[in-house]
């Protein structure tokens, strides 16, 4: 009896689970604060708070600390480790209101700034044209993809149910004027 529950035992250590483990889906409680979400009123006050708390400090852990760096490296850095964060998430927060789309974004702004960077490498001798913000690289590439799957950007635009038009804010404009 006892050689029976010892190899029961073994063999089940033996065995992984080989389903993917994910962090907690944070995104579903913070989410739940929204009245048109499904979750809303499941959780308290309490709870969205402290999943608030901690899907900022998982983010900053996993890429945030690296936000004050606008060098191209260090942009390329931020981009990777998104990239990275992103992946280890569950399918069901990658598509949550926090995150979807954003893996695309990043994965265009790690693009340009490995083109940047090779551009640099190939002509050492020329001055490179350096972003002055990370913001400001950000809206680039997105005008970039914009442009590449042929969606007209107007900044005078006001027709906001257009499909094939994005309005740039006279407020954005500004800011991208300080930058």
């Amino acid at each position: 009896m006892v050689n029976a529950i010892n190899s029961t035992q073994v063999t089940s250590a033996l065995i992984s689970n080989n389903s993917p483990q994910y962090p907690e889906n944070l995104s579903k409680i913070c989410e739940s604060c929204d009245p048109n979400n499904i979750n809303f009123g499941k959780y308290t006050d309490k709870q969205m708070n402290d999943a608030f708390n901690k899907i900022n400090a998982r983010e900053y852990a996993a890429f945030g600390h690296l936000a004050g760096d606008a060098s191209l490296p260090g942009i390329k850095k931020l981009a990777e480790a998104y990239i990275n964060y992103i992946n280890q998430l569950s399918p069901e927060e990658q598509n949550s209101g926090r995150y979807k789309g954003t893996k695309e974004s990043m994965t265009a702004l790690l693009a340009g700034a490995n083109a940047m960077i090779a551009e640099e490498k190939a002509n050492p001798g020329k001055t490179p044209v350096k972003p002055t913000s990370l913001l400001e690289m950000m809206l680039d590439e997105m005008m970039k993809n914009l442009k590449k799957n042929h969606i007209h950007a107007d900044a005078s635009s006001n027709a906001a149910n257009s499909a094939d038009q994005v309005t740039i804010s006279e407020e954005a404009r500004k800011i991208s004027g300080q930058t």
